[in-house]
């Protein structure tokens, strides 16, 4: 089985590309930099399939039961992805779409990486099993990214915050709307580039959407395109916000956030919510 050129048309990869071009415009996938992984419903991709044997398989060397028989679109390794919208008639060599077989070890190419001359991104593991624990808290969960926000980056450079939850109510408090993004506030990894610590960021997803990678970027799941995009660009805003004001103390009480939550029907931390009890850190 696999799916024909024609799935460059499909709903989902409209979007994808959306996405994609959207972030490369902000600077977000700089260079060849980035990835991008989407779990795809069999409804919007049925039409594309075509009779074909497929029989090689290409063994993970974990699992990721949560997977099984899932399909994800998956961006290539070392590509600029600021290309994809511009070069779609050789888009095949330069993403993919594989499918998780039923133990959730091992997958088969559908569709691109055309002739093993891309190879998915090195972060596919990460990737796989962020989608992993993600979908076990939310069965509607489907995307996850890993791009560079500019302010996002700066701040957790300057300001120096080593502690997930004050960083958390940080940005709350610079832009409550937030709170409906990251009720649950962000994750914060310090070491993010060996595999050996990509099974506690990984982990991180069954309880966040949202990972700040220090001095980095961040990495984001959410349940579709539009919304990763609403994500990166309040995320971002916050983070520029906060350091622009640095008002002393806290700009909104824990009461103030905790009545917009309720009257927006958000489940928010209170363990985060106790921080705005505490000073504001002065860098």
């Amino acid at each position: 089985m696999r799916l024909n050129n024609i799935i460059i048309k499909s709903t989902p990869l409209y979007y994808f590309f959306d996405c994609v071009d959207y972030l490369a415009k902000k600077l977000w996938l700089e260079g060849n930099t980035g990835s991008v992984t989407a779990i795809l419903d069999y409804e919007d991709i049925y039409p594309y399939f075509e009779d074909h044997y497929n029989s090689k398989e290409y063994k993970l060397g974990y699992e990721v039961p949560n997977l099984s028989d899932q399909y994800i679109l998956v961006t290539g390794n070392n590509i600029p992805l600021r290309n994809l919208q511009k070069f779609k008639f050789k888009i095949h060599k330069m993403i993919g779409i594989i499918r998780i077989n039923y133990k959730g070890d091992g997958y088969k190419i559908l569709w691109g990486f055309k002739d093993n001359e891309v190879e998915p991104t090195r972060y596919l593991e990460l990737h796989l099993k962020a989608h992993n624990h993600a979908i076990s808290k939310n069965e509607m969960h489907r995307i996850v990214t890993h791009a560079h926000p500019t302010n996002l980056i700066m701040k957790t450079m300057t300001d120096h915050m080593n502690d997930e939850k004050v960083l958390s109510y940080d940005f709350w408090d610079a832009m409550p709307h937030i709170m409906e993004f990251m009720p649950q506030g962000v994750g914060l990894v310090d070491k993010y580039f060996s595999k050996e610590s990509w099974d506690s960021v990984a982990e991180q997803f069954l309880t966040k959407d949202l990972i700040v990678l220090k001095h980095h970027g961040l990495m984001a799941a959410a349940k579709d395109f539009d919304e990763i995009i609403g994500v990166y660009e309040i995320i971002d805003k916050a983070a520029n916000i906060s350091m622009k004001v640095r008002k002393e103390p806290w700009a909104y009480t824990p009461e103030f956030l905790a009545e917009r939550a309720k009257n927006s029907n958000w489940d928010i931390s209170p363990e985060i919510l106790a921080v705005g009890h505490q000073p504001k850190p002065k860098e």
